[in-house]
């Protein structure tokens, strides 16, 4: 986990980091898992999949941003 990583804590009391998956290249990614919270493994997002999902976001964030003004 990279120190620089945002830590919040959370309304049960635990702190948990925050880390950007999307931009974390997937064959540096050494024995990574991520689980739920019934320990089921969660599928890792796709190149295209991740492209989509910053796509969304970024035109999310352009239409709130041109709605203030």
């Amino acid at each position: 986990m990279p120190e620089q990583a945002p830590v919040f804590r959370g309304e049960d009391g635990e702190d948990y980091s925050l880390i950007p998956l999307s931009v974390m290249r997937r064959k540096t990614l050494v024995n990574f898992q991520i689980r739920d919270d019934e320990d089921r493994s969660v599928a890792m997002p796709s190149l295209r999949q991740n492209q989509a999902i910053t796509e969304s976001l970024l035109l999310a964030c352009a239409d709130a941003t041109t709605r203030k003004q």
